[in-house]
């Protein structure tokens, strides 16, 4: 189980990062607005679940 925290801990830097990175002025120049949104608001969304899914998970009642 913690490993399968710690990577959902890094799917949400990562996708943090890649929203970081889609706000970036070579990402605002080089990209259409439109796109970069769309993709900068997906990113957002999946870091939530992600931040969610983290959250939530535990062990089962009947792990040894």
């Amino acid at each position: 189980l913690r490993e399968r925290l710690a990577r959902l801990q890094q799917a949400g830097k990562a996708l943090a990062q890649y929203g970081h990175r889609l706000g970036s002025r070579p990402a605002r120049r080089k990209l259409d607005p439109t796109l970069r949104m769309q993709l900068q608001d997906d990113a957002g969304a999946i870091h939530d679940a992600a931040g969610s899914l983290h959250r939530t998970m535990r062990c089962p009642d009947d792990a040894s």
